[in-house]
């Protein structure tokens, strides 16, 4: 499936609100997790484990956040044709 949308024509908000859904979509599903995980632990494991799930959750959504922000690095460079700008981004994103 060869699905390309121009994101310079029409309107905005439109546009904007078609992009932003996806990325809404996979937060939603990502508390979602946190929130099962949260009571599963705190109903059978305990309060200990309840506080790591408590001071991981922030990390883990940084990482989801960060991965997410590349594969739209990714997507744009791919459709650039600038991998090795992409390259260098990527290098100064996780390293600088």
């Amino acid at each position: 499936m060869n699905f390309m949308q121009d994101m310079t024509k029409g309107s905005p908000f439109k546009l904007l609100l078609s992009f932003s859904i996806p990325l809404l979509i996979g937060s939603l599903f990502q508390q979602f997790y946190t929130m099962a995980d949260s009571i599963i632990v705190g109903k059978f494991v305990g309060a200990d484990a309840l506080a790591s799930i408590g001071a991981c959750s922030s990390v883990i959504y940084l990482l989801f956040s960060l991965f997410l922000g590349l594969s739209a690095l990714v997507t744009a460079a791919q459709c650039a044709k600038a991998l090795p700008a992409l390259c260098t981004s990527c290098w100064q994103l996780l390293f600088c």
